[in-house]
């Protein structure tokens, strides 16, 4: 592996250093682990998650934030598959889906961070032309860990269990989860004076708190059809309109 080393504090690696390159820089930081990891990914991998089971002692605190998983595909099996994990090694596993989350950023213990272009897929750690920078500088350090908080406390996010849940993973009523959704509608006219909001901005607002299209508009119609919302029909848009 061709290593890219500024200091003892810095070092890049890229994709193009070896066919293991990157998945050997990230093994190496997460054996370093003692308490905790914090992970901001938009994409997960089951490979990465059997990474982290080789890598990761038993106890630790995991924080991961990602993207809202609006179907069970790849990553909604890896995150299931961390939890099923997390059962065996005994790890504290919080995690929260964002529906606009892009940030690529690993820290461990507070100590060392890989900030890049790599999402921990096969096809990121395996497949791709990436590149990915480890950081020992505490200020560096200090500022991603800064960051990473600020994503998990500022945005409104869905807790994975929830979304785990409602596609079926465990018996339960969904009208909590919608119950969540149309609490955030109401929230959104209370905050702008009850004056009328157009159907898509106000999609687009609820979607940014992490919820799914699908979801948005179902509860749209369900409060629609229980007169709790008012939508014009064309014609009242076309009198609007003269």
């Amino acid at each position: 592996m061709v290593e890219h080393s500024f200091s003892n504090e810095f070092r890049i690696v890229t994709s193009l250093d070896g066919p293991y390159a990157i998945s050997d820089a990230v093994s190496e930081v997460l054996k370093t682990t003692k308490n905790s990891v914090l992970i901001s990914m938009p994409w997960l991998g089951k490979g990465f998650v059997n990474d982290m089971r080789r890598c990761i002692p038993s106890g630790a605190t995991i924080n991961l934030v990602t993207r809202e998983q609006e179907k069970i595909d790849n990553s909604f099996h890896a995150i299931n598959s961390l939890y099923d994990v997390a059962e065996t090694k005994g790890w504290k596993v919080s995690t929260k889906c964002n529906y606009s989350l892009h940030l690529k950023l690993l820290i461990v213990d507070g100590v060392t961070c890989i900030i890049g272009s790599w999402n921990a897929t096969d096809s990121g750690t395996y497949y791709n032309l990436e590149a990915i920078e480890i950081w020992h500088y505490a200020p560096v350090v200090e500022s991603y860990k800064a960051i990473f908080n600020d994503v998990w406390g500022r945005f409104e996010n869905v807790k994975f269990e929830q979304i785990r849940l409602f596609h079926g993973y465990k018996q339960m009523d969904n009208r909590s989860f919608l119950k969540g959704i149309a609490e955030k509608v109401l929230s959104c006219f209370d905050e702008n004076g009850n004056a009328p909001i157009l159907k898509w901005k106000l999609c687009k607002e609820i979607q940014k708190m992490g919820y799914s299209e699908g979801d948005v508009i179902s509860v749209l119609r369900g409060l629609v059809n229980d007169g709790v919302l008012y939508e014009p029909d064309d014609d009242s848009y076309r009198r609007i309109a003269d």
